[in-house]
C-alpha cells in the first residue's frame, strides 16, 4: 500500500510466464486451444496483484506482449500474422470479441470493485478505516483530493474517481446524497455538467438534487428554471422528487455478438465463425497486400480471395450452399455483409434433414475453410464428390454427441393460473415495474380492484434513471400508498418479482445500503391496517404489466387512473368474471 509500483517488483511473474509459455507448444495447439490457455492460466497469474495496486504500464505491456505472440502462434525462430488486432480481441463477446482480459481494464475493474466498496458497504471494517482515516463521507467520495503523504492505495484510488463516477447511476431517495450536476440520476449517459456556469456565484457545482425541491416536497420549478433550459426542466418535472420517507440515495452499476458464443456449436467452430464475422481470415487477397503473392482463388481461378469469396461466393463454395439454403431465402442469403450474414443465419430458426440450421451453417463454414486449407496444403487431397452428403454424416454426427451430452428434464404439466378475487370485505392490488432498455429510465404501475373483480383506481409513475428490482418496489410503494388514501383497511398486494416481495418481508441485516423504496413501504406498513404481500406468476398480473410500461410515457410523476384503460378493459372483464387467459 506504500512505496513505488516498479517494473523490477513484478519480474518475477513476467519470469515465470515465459516459463509456461515455453512449455507449451503453440504449433501443436488450435487457436482455439491457445486462446483458451490465454484466457483461463496466462491472463489470471496477475489478478491477485490486481486487487490492491495499480501495476505500472511496463509490466502489462509486456505480458500482454507475450500473450498476443502465444494467441497466434509465434515463435522466437518463426512471427506469424495476427490477424485481428489486440484491442479487438480484448472486448466482450456479446461485443464481437473473445473476451480475453485486458490486464489494464482487469486491474481497473478491481480498483472499481474497491470503490464500490467505499460507496456501498458503510459497515465493512476497512471502509470505516479509511473513511475515518481521510475524512470520507457518501457525500463527498468523488470530491475527494489527496496529499503527497497519502498511501499508494489512496492515491490510485483518488485517480481513478472521475473514470469510475461515468460507471454509476443514482436512484433518488431522499436527494441528499445525488450531485445535481455530476451525477446521472437523469438517465443513462446524461449529466448536467455542460448546464453548470462557474462564473455564477449561486452555483457552487456541489448541490445536491434535494436542494432543487420546494417545501411542498415537489420540484421548484422556478429554481430549476434559473439554471437550466426549459426542455431539461420539463424533463426533470415528469419524474418523482425526492422524498424524505424514502431511504438515502443510492448508487447502482450501469450494465453494457452474443449470436455466435450463445450458439449450439463446438467451441473451435464459434471461434471461425468469429474470425469470418471481423473479415480476419488468412486469405490470398490479404497475404497479397503484403507479398507478391497472387490473391487469386486457388480453387476457381476466377475471382479474388476475399473472406466472403472462399467461404460463400466461390462457384465451389456456392454450390454447396445452394443444396442447402431454399431458393426464396438466397437472394438475402448471397447478398448480406459478412458480419449481418452470420449473425442472419445463426439466428434463423428451421431445421434441415432434422438438424438446426445454425449448427448446420457453422458446419459447412467450418468443412469449406478446412477443405481449402488442404487443397492449398496437401498435394493429395481431393473434393469430395458429394460435398452436402459428407456434410450432412458430419452434422448428424455432432448432433449424436450433443444429444449425449443434453440431461433429460421431465416434462412437467402447466397448469393455467388465473387471478384470483380476494375475499369480500379486502381489495386486491397488482403492480409491475419497467425499465426502458435503451434509457434505463424506469416506471411502475398497478391497479386496485374489489372482491368482485371490479376496477376501483390505477396509477401510472414515471420514476427516473432505476433499474428493475427498484422499479417493482415503487410499484409496491405506490400501489400500498394509493389504497391507504382510499381509505382500505384490508389489502392483498401482489407482485410477479420474488425479490422484491422479499425486500419488503425480511429485515436488512447486512451491511449493504438499503433501497429506497424499501424504507418507504416499511413506513407505509406500519399503518394500523392489514396488508398481505404475495407473489404473483405474470400471467396473473398482465394488467399491471400493461401499466408499468405505459408509464415509461407517462408525462406527469404519478398519474391516477379513474377510467379503465381501453386496452385493458377485456382483460380486467375476463378476470372479474373467473375465465382468465392462461396464457397470459
Amino acid at each position: 500500500m506504500h512505496g513505488r509500483q516498479t517494473k523490477q517488483k513484478y519480474s518475477h511473474i513476467i519470469e515465470r510466464m515465459q516459463t509456461k509459455l515455453a512449455g507449451w507448444k503453440a504449433n501443436c495447439l488450435s487457436l482455439a486451444g491457445r486462446a483458451t490457455l490465454v484466457q483461463s492460466v496466462c491472463s489470471t497469474m496477475l489478478l491477485y496483484h490486481m486487487q490492491h495496486a495499480m501495476l505500472p504500464k511496463g509490466v502489462i505491456s509486456e505480458i500482454e506482449k507475450l500473450e498476443r505472440a502465444f494467441l497466434w502462434g509465434s515463435s522466437p525462430k518463426k512471427k506469424r500474422l495476427h490477424q485481428i488486432s489486440w484491442n479487438k480481441i480484448c472486448i466482450p463477446r456479446r461485443l464481437g470479441g473473445l473476451g480475453i482480459l485486458s490486464l489494464k481494464d482487469m486491474n481497473l475493474a478491481f480498483l472499481f470493485k474497491l470503490v464500490w466498496q467505499l460507496l456501498t458497504y458503510d459497515n465493512a471494517l476497512w471502509v470505516r478505516f479509511f473513511k475515518g482515516r481521510y475524512g470520507i463521507t457518501d457525500k463527498c467520495l468523488f470530491e475527494s483530493k489527496c496529499k503527497a503523504s497519502d498511501s499508494r492505495f489512496w492515491k490510485d484510488i483518488v485517480k481513478i474517481l472521475p473514470e469510475f463516477r461515468k460507471l454509476v447511476g443514482w436512484e433518488i431517495g431522499d436527494g441528499s446524497v445525488i450531485n445535481f450536476w455530476n451525477d446521472q440520476w437523469i438517465s443513462k449517459n446524461t449529466t448536467l455538467t455542460s448546464y453548470c456556469d462557474r462564473n455564477d456565484r449561486n452555483i457552487s457545482g456541489r448541490e445536491k438534487i434535494k436542494e432543487f425541491v420546494n417545501n411542498f416536497g415537489h420540484w421548484d420549478s422556478f429554481k430549476l428554471g434559473k439554471v437550466i433550459p426549459q426542455q431539461v426542466t420539463n424533463n426533470i418535472l415528469s419524474l418523482a422528487p425526492p422524498d424524505r420517507l424514502a431511504g438515502v440515495d443510492t448508487p447502482f452499476w450501469i450494465p453494457a455478438w452474443d449470436a455466435i458464443w450463445k450458439s449450439k456449436n463446438k467451441y473451435r467452430d464459434k471461434f471461425l465463425l468469429w474470425r469470418i464475422s471481423h473479415n480476419s481470415l488468412p486469405t490470398r487477397s490479404k497475404i497479397a497486400s503484403w507479398n507478391s503473392l497472387s490473391s487469386l482463388c486457388s480453387i476457381c481461378k476466377t475471382g479474388r480471395e476475399l473472406n466472403t469469396h472462399v467461404i460463400r461466393d466461390c462457384p465451389n463454395t456456392s454450390h454447396i450452399w445452394n443444396y442447402f439454403v431454399k431458393p426464396n431465402d438466397r437472394t438475402t442469403f448471397f447478398l448480406l455483409p459478412l458480419k449481418e450474414w452470420v449473425t442472419w443465419n445463426i439466428k434463423k430458426g428451421g431445421m434441415v434433414s432434422n438438424i438446426p440450421w445454425s449448427m448446420l451453417f457453422s458446419i459447412i463454414c467450418s468443412r469449406v475453410w478446412d477443405w481449402r486449407n488442404k487443397f492449398i496444403n496437401d498435394n493429395e487431397f481431393q473434393y469430395p464428390l458429394e460435398p452436402h452428403k459428407s456434410i450432412l454424416i458430419y452434422a448428424k454426427s455432432q448432433m449424436s454427441a450433443f444429444a449425449v451430452l443434453k440431461p433429460v428434464i421431465p416434462s412437467v404439466p402447466v397448469l393455467p393460473i388465473l387471478w384470483k378475487k380476494p375475499e369480500v370485505g379486502w381489495v386486491k392490488v397488482n403492480t409491475d415495474g419497467a425499465v426502458c432498455k435503451e434509457s434505463k429510465v424506469a416506471g411502475c404501475g398497478g391497479l386496485i380492484r374489489d372482491h368482485d373483480g371490479v376496477w376501483i383506481k390505477g396509477f401510472e409513475r414515471k420514476i427516473g434513471f432505476s433499474n428493475v428490482l427498484s422499479a417493482e418496489l415503487w410499484g409496491i410503494a405506490e400501489g400500498l400508498s394509493l389504497a391507504w388514501i382510499l381509505g382500505y383497511r384490508k389489502v392483498i398486494l401482489e407482485s410477479d418479482c420474488k425479490d422484491a416481495i422479499r425486500s419488503c418481508t425480511v429485515v436488512n441485516s447486512n451491511e449493504f445500503q438499503e433501497l429506497p423504496a424499501v424504507k418507504k413501504i416499511r413506513e407505509i406498513l406500519r399503518n394500523d391496517w392489514e396488508v398481505q404481500l404475495k407473489y404473483t406468476p405474470r400471467n396473473a398480473n398482465s394488467c399491471a404489466d400493461f401499466l408499468a410500461k405505459s408509464s415509461l410515457h407517462c408525462n406527469s410523476r404519478l398519474a391516477i387512473i379513474d377510467r379503465i384503460p381501453d386496452l385493458i378493459s377485456s382483460v380486467v372483464a375476463r378476470e372479474a368474471s373467473g375465465s382468465g387467459d392462461p396464457g397470459g
